[in-house]
């Protein structure tokens, strides 16, 4: 294995730490069953789609969304929030941002409305046609 993809797993298994759960591998990691927000855990309820490790992979672990580098947020608008994973991330890096999440599906509205009890303000609504 290259370098790359070493380093590229140490910060995979650091950051997974950072949010509770031990991470060993795309292949040998299972889906943590509640996840660590700075100092509250969250219980997270989702569908058991094969696609939602690798999305917690993307925005959780390899921050593909850049928060890590934004300095400050006051409102941070998620659309298509799906299960709430990124709403849950800006709540823990911008704590006193307001959050506006809009997921459009009605089942994984009603998930991600769980997941971000109290955390942010959520649509069930799409923003385009």
């Amino acid at each position: 294995m290259p370098f790359r993809r070493y380093l590229l797993f140490a910060r995979r298994v650091f950051s997974g730490l950072r949010f509770g759960f031990a991470f060993r591998g795309t292949t040998r990691t299972p889906y943590p069953g509640r996840l660590r927000f700075g100092d509250k855990w969250v219980r997270i309820v989702r569908h058991g789609h094969e696609t939602e490790f690798p999305d917690l992979i993307d925005v959780l672990l390899d921050d593909s969304y850049g928060l890590g580098r934004i300095k400050q947020a006051n409102t941070i608008v998620d659309i298509g929030a799906n299960i709430g994973l990124f709403s849950n991330f800006a709540r823990l890096r911008f704590p006193k941002a307001t959050i506006h999440a809009y997921e459009p599906d009605p089942t994984t509205f009603r998930m991600a409305e769980q997941n971000l009890a109290g955390l942010a303000t959520i649509y069930n609504s799409g923003v385009w046609s």
